[in-house]
Formats: structure tokens, sequence, C-alpha cells
């Protein structure tokens, strides 16, 4: 919503702006839902905007509560974003099916965003051993294990974006 605002802060004004969270964990969206609740104070960015945050309790191996989700807001704009989520932990299977069902259940303008870790041959070797040390299960996909997946949907990579020695940013488009 930031970068919107900074190029066309009059698409935001007067819309219903809904963010769902979909998540095991309960930390990081009640951390959200305090930064949208400061961001909404007089002053702030979001101030005068109808923003509503919902945390929705989301196991990656059900995708059928996204399924729903993107049908019940079929004429909606939907972007699903995964930071830190799905593309680092989630199974091959996992992100092949998730994102399958939001494919099939999306408007055409849909898009996905995420961030994934590079492979193993490529990740920072600082990173890779703290990882291993402390026996986190990554998913070191890199561009070539998400092209792999790509295959199995009909999604196609539009942008991707290498941050640093351990993270690439990407965004996939409806083909």
């Amino acid at each position: 919503m930031f970068l919107i605002q900074e190029s066309d802060p009059e698409l935001l004004k007067g819309r219903k702006i809904e963010i769902n969270i979909l998540d095991i964990d309960t930390y990081g969206p009640q951390f959200a839902k305090r930064c949208i609740d400061v961001l909404r104070q007089p002053g702030e960015r979001f101030h005068g905007l109808d923003i509503t945050l919902n945390t929705i309790h989301y196991d990656w191996s059900q995708p059928e509560a996204l399924q729903k989700m993107s049908l019940e807001r079929s004429g909606w704009i939907q972007l699903c974003s995964s930071e830190g989520g799905l593309f680092e932990y989630g199974s091959d299977s996992a992100i092949t099916e998730n994102l399958n069902h939001f494919f099939a259940n999306s408007p055409p303008d849909a898009r996905v965003t995420g961030s994934l870790i590079f492979d193993r041959a490529h990740v920072s070797p600082g990173y890779l051993g703290f990882t291993e040390f402390i026996g986190v299960q990554i998913q070191y996909l890199g561009l070539e294990g998400l092209r792999r997946i790509l295959s199995h949907t009909s999604w196609v990579l539009e942008e991707a974006h290498e941050i640093e020695s351990i993270y690439l940013l990407f965004s996939l488009k409806k083909a």
C-alpha cells in the first residue's frame, strides 16, 4: 500500500481495503494489526483509509481455505504475498497446490509476490551454517527451483530480484 500511495494516493481513497493474513502463527499477525492501527492514526499514512485486517488460521497443506476466500472475493483486486513463509518452508507440492488454488479462483489480474531463499549452492555459507546449526528446515529453492514448481502451474514469473546473498524477491502473474 505504501507504493500505491507514493505513485497514486487517490487509488486507495474511498476503497474498502481488506488485508487477510493466513498463518498458523499468531505473533506475526498481531504485530501486523498493531502496525496498521498505528498507521491509521491522525497524521499517519493510512489515516482515513477503510482498512480491515483479518487473521485466518491457515495450514499450507490444506489450501481449501485459500480457495474459499478467493471465490468469495472473486470480483475484487487480489494480491497474494508470502514473505518468510510458503516459499521458504513449504514443500514443492504445498507450494504447487496453493498456487493452483489461487490461480483457479482469482481474477485475471491477480498477482503473487514473495520471497524465497537461494538454492544451497548460491546461498551465503554463513546463513546456510546458521540454519543447519539451529535445525531450521529451510526450502532452498532458488530461481531454478521456483521455475521447476511453476512448470506445474499456470503462473508466469513476471520479475525477480536478488537481495543480498540470501533472498530472491519475485512476482508472478497469470499466463
